[in-house]
C-alpha cells in the first residue's frame, strides 16, 4: 500500500515539535525520521543539498529551510517551520513551485491567533494571501478554521488550524499551559507564581529594568510564554521549550483526549489520516 503524504507549514520550531509529539503519542505509531536515507523519496526535493540556500546574495546566517519528517508504514508527514507568521504563505509557495515536487495528498497550515483579529478573520485573511501569493496551489484555500476540505479532484485535501482552538485568541502556549496543568499539576502553579512575582518586582525604571527589558514579558502572550519557559527551566535546566516538549510529559496519550487538545488532534487526524 503506497503511503499518503501530508505537508504542514507552521510559524516556528515550537509548533513543529508540538505537532510531532501529537503524532508520536497518537495511536498511529508515527516516529521521527532523522536520516535522509529513511525519509520517503517523495520528500527529497524539499531537502536542501547546498549551503547556503536561496538566490544570490546568499545569507550564511539564514536558517536552512529543512522540514521535519514523521512517518509510519502508511503515512508520511513533513512539517515545515516558516520562521514567522509573515513567511507562512511564502514558504508554502516556495515548496509547491519546485518543479520536481509532486502535490501531496494533503496540505495544512497551523498559526496562532495572537493578533487583533479573531481566528475566523485571520483564517479568511490567510485564504486571501494563499490565493494571491501561492498560485501553484490551484484550488481554493478553505476560509473556515478547523475544517479539512477536499478539492474537486480529491487531492490535495486542505485545512488550517488557528491556535489555540479556532475560536479564541491566543497561542500555542494556551494549550501547553493546560497540558502542563494536566501532566504536572504541582509544577505549573510554581511556574505561574514565579512569573507573577517577577512581574510585580521588575517594573520599568527600577532595579536596572528598562522598558526594552520589559517589552517581551509585557506582550499579549508574554506572561504565558514566560510561565511555560519557567516550567521548562525546572524540567530541563538550560534547555529550550522545544527540547522539553520532546523529552517531557507535556503531551501523552491521556492528554490527547482532553478538551483543550482534542480539537487539534481531531483536525490533524482528518488532515493526515
Amino acid at each position: 500500500m503506497p503511503r499518503r503524504f501530508t505537508y504542514i507549514v507552521v510559524e516556528g520550531p515550537h509548533d513543529v515539535e508540538f505537532i510531532g509529539k501529537v503524532l508520536r503519542k497518537g495511536p498511529h505509531e508515527f516516529h521521527l525520521e532523522e536520516k535522509k536515507s529513511g525519509v520517503d523519496p517523495f520528500w527529497h526535493p524539499l531537502i536542501p543539498t547546498n549551503y547556503p540556500v536561496g538566490k544570490p546574495p546568499k545569507d550564511y546566517l539564514r536558517r536552512v529551510p529543512m522540514p521535519t519528517f514523521y512517518q509510519n508504514v502508511t503515512h508520511s508527514v513533513a512539517i515545515q517551520s516558516a520562521n514567522g507568521i509573515s513567511n507562512i504563505v511564502k514558504r508554502l509557495e516556495e515548496s509547491l513551485s519546485m518543479t520536481s515536487f509532486v502535490m501531496p495528498d494533503s496540505i495544512g497550515i497551523v498559526l496562532d491567533s495572537d493578533s487583533i483579529e479573531i481566528p475566523v478573520k485571520r483564517a479568511a485573511a490567510l485564504a486571501t494571501e494563499v490565493a494571491k501569493l501561492a498560485p501553484s496551489l490551484k484550488v481554493p484555500w478553505p476560509t473556515t478554521p478547523g475544517n479539512v476540505v477536499e478539492s474537486a479532484t480529491g487531492r490535495p485535501r486542505l485545512g488550517q488550524f488557528v491556535l489555540p482552538d479556532n475560536n479564541t485568541q491566543g497561542t500555542l502556549e494556551d494549550i501547553l499551559l493546560q497540558c502542563g496543568e494536566f501532566s504536572y499539576p504541582t509544577l505549573m502553579p510554581l511556574a505561574s507564581q514565579h512569573v507573577a512575582t517577577a512581574r510585580s518586582v521588575l517594573v520599568p525604571g527600577t532595579s536596572h529594568w528598562t522598558n526594552l527589558d520589559h517589552e517581551e514579558l509585557n506582550a499579549p502572550a508574554g506572561q504565558k510564554k514566560a510561565t511555560v519557559a519557567a516550567a521548562t527551566a525546572l524540567l530541563r535546566p538550560g534547555r529550550t521549550t522545544q527540547v522539553s516538549l520532546s523529552d517531557n510529559r507535556w503531551i501523552e496519550p491521556a492528554t490527547l483526549t482532553q478538551p483543550f487538545l482534542k480539537p487539534f488532534v481531531d483536525w490533524l487526524n482528518a488532515l493526515v489520516i
